[in-house]
């Protein structure tokens, strides 16, 4: 079977353990806040050292400053795997690559959700009482507003792992300084 790289770029926030051999399910790992790829090492271990899973899938990781909106690396890790999606697949023939699983921890777990659901407006009806169409802007500035604020699911993605995923919100936001936090933003 073929293989073709992936993350060989120095630029690339989507890397792999080996290059991508096709007919394999890219499992894609996403860290928490304040963490690494790193995290994952002991279970990358232990999945990687059983022959049936490498055999079936393999391992790649995404990258991305937790200090930034989560809607913001929700949008950077659709744009890799869009990115990836079309550079090793053009033609759409290779169905593992279109059944991959996300897994993601803590802050990595909203990441990866937004990965899955089709938002329609309403994180942009949170932000504004005007519909974005109706704002005059510039093309490009109204298109980089749509992809950061309007989610469809990624087709590519088959399902979706979360470990300590803090659907509802963490609870260090009722908290004194969650509370002083959200009033200064």
């Amino acid at each position: 079977s073929e293989t073709v790289g992936i993350g060989v770029r120095k630029d690339s926030a989507l890397q792999g353990l080996r290059p991508y051999k096709v007919g394999r399910i890219p499992v894609v790992f996403v860290h928490g806040t304040a963490s690494s790829p790193a995290r994952w090492a002991e279970m990358i271990n232990e999945l990687d050292s059983d022959a049936a899973i490498r055999e079936h899938y393999e391992f790649w990781f995404f990258t991305y400053p937790t200090g930034l909106p989560v809607l913001y690396s929700a949008n950077l890790l659709r744009t890799w795997l869009q990115r990836v999606v079309a550079e090793l697949d053009p033609d759409g023939t290779d169905a593992a690559l279109r059944n991959m699983v996300l897994v993601g921890h803590s802050q990595g777990g909203l990441v990866a959700k937004l990965q899955v659901v089709s938002s329609g407006t309403r994180f942009w009806d949170d932000l504004s009482d005007v519909p974005l169409d109706h704002l005059e802007l510039q093309p490009t500035t109204r298109d980089r507003l749509r992809e950061a604020f309007f989610f469809e699911r990624a087709p590519f993605v088959g399902s979706v792992i979360f470990l300590a995923t803090p659907h509802r919100g963490s609870f260090l936001a009722a908290n004194w300084q969650g509370r002083l936090a959200t009033r200064l933003t």
